[in-house]
């Protein structure tokens, strides 16, 4: 009888233990889910997602930008659109060698869609471009697009990859 008092004992102690690391384990998941993401959460996740930085440029430079707390106020979206500019320092150079930002009210620029999606293209509409590159890149890879007023932010990832942004901000990225 002694046993199965000790034994019984041990299982209400060992069940508070695991529950009260289950609620733990919750809490902390829900309040992980709720934090808006740093800086440095975006960019680990935009570089695991195949949106790499390009060499010689860092953190700093996104500051250059913009201070550190508009990057956690819009997430995802500003970073994206950052990538997608080029640096004012050093000769102009892109964030990010696999984005491009287009200007939707001008001439298509060949030039960049080219540099980002490794395809020259000869149509003269925005529309028609896109869709052309698009079709020209590799396998497993797409070209997607985020709009900005008069401006296009074009990228080409990873199927993978644009599939781990659009988890974390449903709907930011368009598929062309």
């Amino acid at each position: 009888m002694e046993k199965l008092i000790v034994i019984g004992i041990l299982m209400v102690f060992f069940g508070a233990v695991f529950a009260l690391i289950h609620f733990n384990y919750r809490r902390e998941m829900r309040d992980r889910a709720q934090r808006l993401p740093t800086l440095d959460d975006q960019i680990d996740v935009l570089t695991r997602a195949g949106l790499t930085i390009s060499p010689g440029l860092g953190r700093d430079d996104f500051l250059a930008w913009g201070p550190e707390h508009s990057y956690a106020h819009d997430p995802w979206r500003l970073i994206l659109l950052t990538l997608a500019c080029r640096t004012e320092q050093p000769e102009g150079r892109p964030f990010s060698p696999r984005a491009a930002l287009l200007d939707t009210t001008a001439a298509v620029d060949t030039k960049e869609l080219a540099r980002v999606t490794g395809h020259t293209t000869q149509a003269t509409t925005l529309d028609a471009a896109l869709a052309d590159c698009a079709a020209h890149v590799s396998e497993g890879s797409g070209l997607y697009t985020l709009e900005n007023g008069t401006d296009l932010a074009v990228f080409v990832l990873p199927d993978q990859g644009a599939a781990q942004i659009n988890a974390r901000y449903p709907g930011l990225l368009e598929r062309v």
